[in-house]
């Protein structure tokens, strides 16, 4: 049976998705961090990026922002270097 349409698109990116997934735990663990693919998940899940809207000032075409990372705990931080996820994050301005 051929697989048309968007099925067959779906099919194709959650084996695309499972894939990656698969390489982010293989790397973690050639790296010293073996972990469960859940737990990867909800580690990686949990490190949030804020942005900060400041109001315009008189004059000014645009606001001000500014991005950062929540608080990470010991094993984000570690996980987020291992996997070099620092290189994503936007220069601050």
């Amino acid at each position: 049976m051929i697989l048309g349409g968007l099925g067959a698109w779906s099919v194709r990116a959650q084996a695309a998705d499972i894939a990656v997934v698969a390489l982010l735990q293989r790397e973690l663990a050639r790296k010293g961090e073996p972990l469960s693919i859940n737990r990867m998940l909800e580690e990686l899940g949990g490190i949030r990026e804020t942005l900060v809207v400041y109001p315009r000032r008189q004059g000014q075409r645009q606001a001000s922002t500014a991005t950062c990372l929540t608080r990470m705990t010991a094993l984000q931080q570690r996980l987020f270097s291992l996997l070099g996820l620092q290189q994503f994050v936007p220069a601050t301005r």
